[in-house]
């Protein structure tokens, strides 16, 4: 066991041996929930709070394996790297493994399943805008400029670039998508704000998409902004002998093929991906994940078990 630290971010790495070749990962931190969220209650064969499918579920699962390994297959190939900063990117966990030679022939994150194998997701791009205006009393707003306005604008302006989406009727397609998720601005209602911020999430379905929206920023008027994050797409060959061979695992354990798929979500597997390395998603169904009620299978927990240690009892 590896203790790991970058700015003041924890991970583990964890191995049976020096250099594995098949690696699990998963992620210890949560976003942020209410406190009765944290205290975990059982029903139903489920198990509900929060981060109990994103993904605390995976890294029990993927600890159980390592446990069994070690007792049974100790020669087995297989490591398990938990981080705790995937939430807000894994800049500073799974970014700087990888970055330091962190390497395997073949990656899983154990992140929330759709009783799928999920081959590719979208790529991720937040961007922080600044928007300044002229503070004056809202009675007379010709005489001021409103930073809100501005900043409303600009996102307007920003998804004019994408294409146009019902989210009624585009769910589940591969489109991008653009989300504002925080705004700040004014101090009271009658005065005209001078600043206002927002941080918005595009999720990129296609390149092209993401460099419109890298375009559009430099023609916007009155409007500062920085990239927070700008994350490539994964993508890998369905074809590929592991992936192959993965997907075998799992038929033995479910008594049936599961299809291939594409995440909307990220997940930090993607700077595996980054170098040529096949990287994919498959973890414990649940639902909810990131709001209420959030949920996690125990019969699906166990059936995920089973298929990565019958997969990794094998591995050389």
């Amino acid at each position: 066991v590896q203790e790991k630290e970058f700015n003041q971010k924890q991970s583990l790495v964890i191995t049976l041996r020096s250099k594995p070749s098949f690696l699990m990962t998963g992620h210890l931190d949560v976003v942020e929930g209410e406190e009765e969220q944290f205290k975990p209650v059982e029903k139903n064969n489920r198990v509900y709070g929060r981060g109990a499918v994103d993904m605390k579920a995976g890294c029990a699962i993927a600890l159980n394996v390592m446990a069994r390994l070690a007792r049974e297959k100790p020669s087995a190939g297989i490591g398990l790297i938990l981080t705790t900063d995937e939430e807000i990117g894994g800049e500073n966990g799974m970014k700087k493994l990888v970055e330091q030679g962190l390497r395997g022939k073949f990656v899983t994150t154990l992140e929330p399943g759709h009783h799928s194998i999920a081959v590719g997701h979208k790529g991720v791009l937040w961007i922080e805008l600044t928007a300044k205006g002229i503070a004056a009393h809202a009675s007379r707003p010709w005489l001021g400029v409103n930073a809100i306005d501005l900043l409303f604008n600009a996102v307007n302006e920003l998804r004019s670039v994408l294409p146009k989406s019902d989210f009624k009727s585009e769910k589940g397609k591969w489109v991008s998508t653009l989300s504002v998720g925080f705004i700040q601005g004014g101090i009271s209602p009658n005065r005209i704000p001078d600043v206002a911020t927002a941080k918005i999430d595009a999720r990129i379905a296609r390149e092209q998409d993401r460099k419109k929206l890298l375009e559009k920023l430099l023609e916007i008027e009155n409007i500062g902004y920085k990239i927070i994050q700008n994350e490539p797409m994964l993508s890998n060959d369905e074809s590929n002998f592991f992936i192959k061979k993965f997907s075998q695992a799992v038929k033995q354990v479910y008594g049936k093929h599961f299809p291939f798929s594409r995440e909307h979500g990220a997940s930090d597997v993607r700077y595996f991906g980054e170098k040529g390395i096949p990287a994919i998603s498959f973890g414990p169904y649940g639902e909810n994940y990131h709001g209420r009620n959030e949920w996690v299978s125990l019969e699906d927990m166990n059936k995920v078990e089973e298929v990565y240690y019958n997969l990794a009892s094998q591995w050389k």
